[in-house]
């Protein structure tokens, strides 16, 4: 142990010689085209210690402590002196530069340098030279914020809102509407609901920055219209690195909560997210002719018929209902603190040939606890009575609901320069998330259950949602066609949902007991439920520079095809067959509560007693519950979708500070989406769009744009939506059927927006935008349906437009403030069949029908502020961080019945979210973080409105936390 503890020592004093160094690293751009420059000398006067900028227009320079000036030349550029850099033992000094063409042969330029600590400054620099409207975070402002993921980080963007925790809303369009890619590689959805990204997967500690493209140009895929959000991860590092972190988060409602409730089955590596096979189909189940024996619901007949014919049939009705579990009933446990633990390692390595080689590794673990005593769950519909000044109830449950969350996260990159013109990069990224939940709610369902019972509704989960993401990417500089650039990529993706033996329990309770009523709702179900994507990438950019200009055209094609399995398995508890009065048989009512007792396998379940031993000593076998195969092949489905592009856009330089950036992108959508049933339509979009784009940028001063855009974009339906699959996950809840006659969308955007960059880090924007959408895809309730059924249809048009406001200051030496505002106006045309349905519900009430409808999770405003204080003389920084959305829409009333808002806050007003994180290094090595989170603790509801009044349909409370952490530098970052 002492040898282990010395070599450890020696390793790290080792590492600490090599230290003693510092790195002065930069970007070059043009000051006139904000283009990166290659091949730009850097180097410390008086010596010949230097470096030259990549393709990317970086340079890093090693050198000893000190004070230099450094030097950067260029043919044909000015060259510039910048004096006083200096540079600090371990640290890393960044000096970003822009050049300026040497048209009158004047002197060198000098100036005195800037270090720029602070990846907040590099993306602003970036999003003023950009060619659309873009917005962004970095990786320093998550940190400062206090996120953990990229999902939590994406609430601070101009225009930007998180739906359910995981996806992006983007000026106010979701799911289909935006757009999530990884270092340009559009990442498929885990959900099979659900288009967009799950952008809860991707750890914050893993992301360099993440930039939001609001505005389409054709080298951009052109199913996007809210925003392209582009995730870059981790890039080269700067020298060697390792680091280690931990952190644990007291939370007032989840930590330390002896009532946890939970999945009663408890694997091996439930701990670590993944199910060890303790719910894994059980085996006489997984064969299809078992399957189909088991789907007869007359089996129960010939299984207690004594004649040996059917002896083989009774012994598999007999053990394969044994098999299915038992424990349909959330368990409880013992919950602990929130925990996280990360490892990061990287290099770099200059080659003796002049190449650079260089590597990130990254690894994560978290586990989390969600609790909420009183989950409430409600449905409310109009009276019949035309004089009513209230909603009837149709459905009132509350109770217990806890979720159990493990995240698994690794990134490895590596990248190999050949030189300062030639690089290539791969990538692989790879998160696992598995989810416990369980609910148990109780309370009225008078809309399905007469009289006044007692509605009980238990629900239990889990979720692994698995996401591998390789991918090779290259940037180039050729020596022909006037120095073209060539940049290429191909990416293979692989995203999963499993979801093993998910249970759903209901009955209800009267005076005379408890009952299982199979006439008013579903008997208790097992599902398996497996969704597996497979997608490939791959796209070619050439830029191209016209002669004796700064004008250029930039071309390119892309593919990408992804193949989908969805399967489904449903097995549900059945007794038709089992009689009461039977010795060896326990009914439901004659349990009496006793759940444990009546799904028993071992006496209660399958074959109970021989001929003759049964009741009036009949000569049957004596039956108990049994499972029947209910599986449909409606819900399994199996889809391609495969989308080609070519582009070609043009920037050129129209004279007095305008350029102009125009072209088209043609797409051919070939969209295929089969159910296994051989009798449903297949859902098919095959089609080729021109998707055009248009815009302009003034540079009324350096630091001034004025930007104007229009373009056409397209969406298209998931392959969930074009699927006819119904599901449930909740008796009592909505049923979601797919539409295979679902057309994709076409959008017209128009955006313009006014930017100025008064300094380092300071930002004053102001937008506006307007779209316009023909055939969108919209969710909707139908009307006239027995039970709430949520379907997928085209609406005939709808429109969209918004203003944001973003202002960045420093205020003196340690003092930030951010803020941002977006204002949002949708309206949704409703279908000719809900606006009829509507009429007749209404009529003679006075109450105005309505005839369109705001978009999903489209709030009419956003709102954040961040203010910072940062003292690089102590090492401390404190950041309060305020989010709030206004009430947006989160589903259709039942039965014509307003339709159901979210808000943070209680009767339709909003509350802020307010976190605030303190944060002090300790010399090179150490920095410590505490965190206060959702300090304000305001209640997540979900309602209609109605006569000035609020129905709760959800409610929920997150609960305050307190996070400590620790990160410890081994060396470097």
């Amino acid at each position: 142990m002492k040898k282990t503890i010395l070599i450890f020592l020696l390793f790290i004093s080792v590492l600490n010689v090599f230290a003693q160094d510092g790195i002065i690293k930069g970007n070059i751009i043009d000051g006139n085209t904000a283009e990166e420059l290659i091949g730009v000398t850097v180097v410390i006067d008086g010596t010949t210690n230097g470096g030259v900028t990549d393709v990317f227009g970086n340079y890093q320079i090693n050198a000893a402590p000190g004070e230099y000036d450094l030097i950067i030349s260029y043919v044909s550029y000015k060259t510039k002196r910048v004096e006083r850099v200096v540079v600090e033992a371990g640290n890393t000094l960044t000096v970003d530069m822009t050049m300026v063409e040497d048209i009158m042969q004047l002197e060198e330029i000098v100036v005195s340098a800037e270090a720029i600590n602070n990846n907040e400054i590099a993306l602003l620099k970036l999003q003023k030279k950009a060619l659309a409207v873009q917005d962004g975070i970095s990786a320093a402002e998550m940190q400062r914020i206090g996120v953990t993921n990229s999902a939590e980080s994406m609430k601070q963007v101009t225009g930007a809102s998180v739906e359910g925790g995981k996806y992006v809303v983007i000026r106010g369009l979701g799911d289909r509407y935006s757009l999530t890619q990884m270092n340009g590689v559009t990442m498929p959805s885990t959900d099979p609901y659900r288009n967009a990204s799950s952008m809860d997967l991707i750890p914050s500690s893993m992301v360099d920055n993440i930039v939001t493209t609001k505005t389409f140009t054709p080298d951009q895929p052109g199913n996007f219209t809210g925003g392209n959000v582009n995730v870059e991860t981790k890039s080269l590092p700067d020298q060697f690195y390792l680091t280690f972190g931990v952190g644990v988060t007291y939370n007032t409602n989840s930590s330390f909560q002896n009532q946890f409730i939970t999945d009663p089955i408890s694997g091996k590596t439930d701990f670590f997210g993944y199910d060890d096979g303790s719910r894994d189909v059980p085996a006489l189940w997984q064969n299809e002719e078992n399957l189909e024996t088991l789907s007869n619901p007359s089996i129960y007949i010939r299984a207690r018929n004594p004649d040996e014919r059917f002896d083989e049939e009774r012994m598999l009705f007999d053990e394969a209902s044994r098999q299915i579990s038992s424990l349909m009933v959330p368990g409880l446990k013992n919950s602990t603190l929130d925990n996280r633990y990360a490892l990061g390692l990287g290099n770099r390595k200059d080659l003796p040939n002049g190449g650079i080689l260089g590597y990130n590794v990254g690894l994560r673990l978290s586990r989390n606890w969600d609790y909420f005593d009183n989950y409430q769950v409600g449905i409310y519909e109009y009276s019949t009575d035309p004089e009513a000044t209230s909603l009837n109830t149709n459905l009132d449950i509350r109770g217990p609901r806890g979720e159990e969350t493990t995240n698994i996260g690794g990134l490895a990159s590596f990248a190999y320069q050949f030189n300062t013109r030639n690089e290539i990069s791969a990538d692989y990224f790879y998160n696992h998330d598995g989810a416990k939940t369980a609910s148990s709610l109780e309370g009225k369902w008078p809309g399905a259950i007469s009289g006044t019972h007692d509605f009980f509704s238990r629900n239990i989960s889990f979720t692994e949602r698995t996401l591998h993401n390789v991918q090779m990417r290259g940037k180039h500089q050729l020596n022909l066609m006037n120095e073209s650039q060539l940049n290429w990529l191909v990416g293979y993706v692989n995203s999963s949902q499993y979801e093993p033996d998910i249970r759903i329990f209901a009955n209800d309770r009267n005076t005379t007991g408890y009952n299982l009523n199979k006439a008013e709702y579903d008997m208790p179900f097992h599902f398996w439920r497996t969704l597996n994507d497979n997608q490939i990438n791959a796209k070619i950019d050439i830029t191209t520079p016209l002669p004796n200009s700064e004008n250029r055209i930039k071309y390119g094609l892309s593919f990408s095809g992804k193949n989908r399995d969805f399967n489904e398995l449903r097995f549900q508890l059945a007794n038709t067959g089992a009689v009461e009065a039977d010795d060896q048989f326990l009914s439901f009512r004659e349990a009496n509560g006793n759940y444990e007792a009546f799904f028993n396998p071992d006496s209660n379940v399958g074959i109970l007693g021989n001929p003759g031993e049964g009741f009036n000593g009949r000569n049957q076998y004596v039956l108990g519950n049994y499972y029947l195969n209910v599986s449909r092949p409606d819900n399994q489905y199996t889809g391609f979708e495969m989308v080609g592009a070519a582009y070609v856009m043009a920037v050129l330089d129209l004279g007095k500070n305008w350029k102009s950036i125009f072209g088209a992108r043609v797409e051919s959508t070939n969209f295929e989406v089969e159910s296994a049933n051989p009798n449903n339509e297949i859902g098919k979009i095959n089609k080729i769009d021109v998707l055009p784009s248009l815009t302009a940028i003034k540079a009324i001063t350096d630091n001034t744009n004025l930007r104007l855009s229009a373009s056409r974009t397209i969406a298209r339906p998931n392959m969930r939506e074009l699927a006819p699959f119904s599901s449930v996950d909740l008796i009592g809840g909505y049923f979601y059927l797919g539409n295979p006659n679902l057309k994709r969308t076409l959008i017209d955007n128009f955006d313009i927006r006014y930017e100025i960059f008064p300094g380092a880090g300071e930002l004053i924007a102001l937008s506006g935008f307007y779209k316009n959408f023909h055939d969108p895809i919209v969710r909707v309730l139908n009307p006239i349906a027995s039970g709430g059924q949520v379907s997928f249809e085209n609406s005939h048009n709808a429109k969209l437009g918004g203003i944001e406001l973003e202002y960045r200051k420093s205020v003196g030496e340690f003092f930030k403030f951010g803020g941002n505002f977006t204002y949002t106006h949708s309206e949704v045309d409703l279908s000719e069949r809900e606006i009829a349905a509507r009429e007749n519900v209404l009529a003679g009430t006075g109450i105005d029908v309505q005839t369109t409808r705001p978009f999903q999770a489209q709030s009419p405003f956003l709102l954040n502020l961040v203010f910072t204080y940062s003292n690089p003389k102590t090492d401390f920084e404190s950041t309060i961080y305020v989010n709030m959305f206004g009430r947006r829409l989160s589903d259709n009333g039942f039965g014509s019945a307003p339709d159901v808002y979210e808000v943070y806050g209680s009767n339709g007003f909003p509350t802020p979210t307010l976190n605030w994180t303190f944060s002090k290094r300790f010399g090179e090595r150490i920095e410590t973080t505490v965190r206060f989170l959702n300090i304000l603790n305001p209640v997540m509801e979900k309602n209609q409105e109605f006569n000035n009044s609020y129905y709760t349909t959800q409610a929920l409370k997150e609960g305050t936390g307190v996070m400590v952490g620790l990160k410890y530098n081994v060396f470097g970052q």
